[in-house]
């Protein structure tokens, strides 16, 4: 065979001479010496061995013949003998014959029998042999034609480590003589850099990621939330008369304008948990991410093994690395052999790999339990782990190409046969499926039932126990607690009412209905508008009570306390939107007057606000027992001469001016 390096490897030599020792034939110097020995003197020494005299030229020719061709024949398959040595391994599918004490015919049988089908590179399976009592072998791949399943044996096949496209396999190569020292130079760069994403990804997580972000601090801070601004009066929306907390904690219904950071997290947390008693939800999908990642680290644990075992096969030899051609087309190489120093770098490499993938599984492990509850970045993440585990591979498209080359071509290492198996399964993948199994239980008592339960206690912090009140103080810090919706309407009522549809027409011009009054039309808006000073004007109006947004009315058509309907299509148009989706008895029609809001004015503030003389603002024997300006009638009827003169006398001493006021 063709060799491929520096020099031969030392032991192969030492090999062939022991086994032709061994074989009784001399080496191979001695038998080109016999080849160019004339027949004479060859007579001579086989006489003088013998004692005899020598024989005829003619006899001593033909038995250095027949000796020639006896040495030839002993070579050829010592030689075969030896290469099968150096393998460390028997070709795939040879089998090798009971030991019967027949010397050369049983040699003879075990060389003549590498006849079977040697499957391609990277092919897997079983090969079936039939081993009869005499000790003949009839060889087949999984063949079960004969229908006679007695005597088989399925045996399995040979353990190799095939190369692949990473940088841990090129850097076996650093400083091989027939590369130069650029191209070693490089490979020496690539695995330092591989390393060093590796561990400054694993300094990151170490230091930032394997923390629980649902600590009792974070719980703490929920709770000040909670207290200081989720239920704070200054938060209070009146347009859907809510608290700040009902809109973080419902996040269909409602639109929290602000406290984004605690709406994303409850989004999260409600992603987590899910509903009660649900199996696709954050837990399960960390447990599922945990073993996907635990199997890949095991993938490349394995490969690392297996260069291992292969590696401590392989003969040692002076040279630094033993590469021999296996084809004459030269498409295949094999390692024949590796220096010791050679040998002391392979073994580093793969102490460093293996380290290295056992350390990013450890914390890897922590930084899906721990930093994030969010289902899409939790398969990001784990996304992300697979990236930095195979990160060689990716910067393989940078080992010089010569390496590539000898890569491409070498064949796979054999590896000795497994001792970790049994008859029944291979007790490798059943040890790697028990320790991921019991990694993932442990984690899931230990870690994810942790961090549901903190996740649960968050919950329960921001959005649980009542949520639908407000809260002030005074200067004495005197609590004063009201319920966001006393009057307890729908909140699909609220959506309805008129100053959503307003709001939402200012918005879209194009679907105000239009205004005809005579010769004229315009379009019929419900707001209001001011054509001077418009925005403090709205301004300061954002800030008044019920009593000045009553006077405010009044004020707007130039009245103190008198009836407006009619009088401005927008407020009448508003009115009539508005009433329709209050849930109050008596249903009234379309009004027009205040003559037809009367029977309201017992329900609506607003309806006092238009209608104060109708209602009964300004006259004390009306049946209206809410006329004080709290209520929604006007302040100037309030204090009207006509409401004056209606009052029997002046009030006694220490009494209220109004009933109402005093009931």
């Amino acid at each position: 065979s063709s060799h491929v390096g520096s020099r031969p490897c030392a032991p192969t030599v030492g090999l062939v001479h022991t086994a032709l020792a061994r074989a009784g034939t001399p080496r191979r110097s001695n038998l080109m010496g016999l080849r160019g020995t004339s027949s004479n003197s060859a007579g001579s020494h086989h006489g003088r061995r013998s004692g005899m005299e020598a024989p005829s030229a003619e006899s001593a020719a033909r038995t250095t013949s027949e000796r020639l061709a006896e040495l030839e024949m002993r070579m050829a398959r010592t030689e075969h003998m030896v290469s099968e040595m150096m393998l460390a391994q028997p070709r795939p599918g040879l089998v090798t014959p009971k030991a019967s004490g027949h010397g050369d015919a049983e040699d003879e049988r075990a060389v003549s029998m590498d006849i079977t089908n040697t499957p391609s590179r990277g092919e897997e399976g079983t090969r079936v042999k039939v081993v009869e009592d005499h000790g003949d072998v009839v060889t087949g791949a999984n063949d079960k034609a004969n229908g006679d399943e007695d005597g088989m044996e399925i045996e399995e096949m040979p353990q190799e480590y095939h190369f692949t496209e990473s940088v841990w396999d090129a850097a076996i190569f650093i400083g091989y003589p027939q590369l130069c020292i650029s191209e070693s130079i490089l490979l020496s760069l690539l695995f330092a850099l591989t390393v060093f994403s590796q561990v400054f990804f694993l300094g990151i997580t170490f230091f930032n990621f394997t923390e629980q972000q649902f600590s009792h601090e974070l719980i703490e801070k929920l709770q000040k939330w909670r207290i200081n601004i989720g239920h704070n009066i200054k938060y209070y929306d009146s347009n859907t008369f809510t608290s700040l907390t009902q809109r973080v904690c419902n996040p269909d219904d409602y639109v929290a304008e602000m406290s984004s950071g605690t709406s994303s997290l409850v989004e999260q947390i409600s992603a987590y948990l899910g509903e009660e008693n649900a199996i696709f939800i954050g837990p399960s999908l960390v447990k599922v991410a945990l073993l996907v990642w635990g199997l890949t680290v095991t993938a490349e644990l394995t490969r690392t093994w297996d260069v291992f075992r292969a590696v401590r096969t392989l003969p040692r030899c002076r040279s630094t690395l033993y590469l021999r051609l296996t084809s004459e087309d030269l498409s295949s190489v094999q390692i024949a052999g590796m220096g010791r120093f050679r040998f002391l770098w392979v073994h580093l490499l793969l102490l460093t790999r293996s380290c290295t993938a056992i350390t990013l599984w450890l914390l890897g492990n922590m930084f899906l339990c721990h930093y994030s509850i969010s289902p899409a970045e939790i398969l990001l993440n784990a996304v992300a782990l697979e990236i930095v585990l195979t990160i060689d591979e990716t910067m393989y498209i940078l080992v010089p190409s010569r390496v590539k080359g000898i890569i491409d071509r070498l064949e796979p290492l054999p590896a000795p046969p497994r001792c970790c198996k049994f008859r029944v399964a291979d007790l490798r993948p059943c040890m790697f499926f028990v320790v991921l199994l019991s990694m993932v239980t442990v984690l899931h008592l230990s870690v994810i039932q942790g961090v549901s339960d903190m996740v649960t206690l968050a919950n329960t912090t921001l959005c649980g126990g009542v949520q639908d009140f407000v809260y002030s103080t005074d200067a004495f810090h005197l609590v004063f607690v009201s319920s966001t919706n006393p009057y307890n309407l729908d909140p699909e009522s609220i959506e309805s009412y008129g100053h959503i549809q307003a709001i939402s027409e200012t918005i879209f011009p194009h679907t105000l209905p239009v205004w005809t009054h005579g010769n004229k039309s315009r379009p019929l808006s419900m707001t209001c508008t001011f054509h001077v000073s418009s925005l403090e004007e709205v301004m300061k109006r954002s800030s008044w009570d019920v009593p000045q947004s009553s006077s405010g009315l009044q004020a707007m058509h130039g009245a103190t306390c008198a009836d407006v309907v009619g009088q401005i299509p927008e407020i009448e148009r508003f009115w009539n939107e508005s009433v329709d989706s209050m849930p109050f008895p008596p249903k009234v029609e379309y009004v027009r007057t205040c003559a037809e809001v009367q029977p309201l004015c017992m329900y609506f503030s607003f309806a006092r606000a238009m209608c104060p003389t109708t209602c009964g603002c300004s006259d004390p024997m009306s049946e209206l027992y809410v006329s004080s300006p709290k209520y929604g009638c006007p302040e100037a009827c309030h204090e009207s001469e006509h409401r004056q003169a209606r009052l029997p006398g002046p009030p006694p001493a220490g009494a209220p001016a109004d009933p109402a006021e005093g009931e």
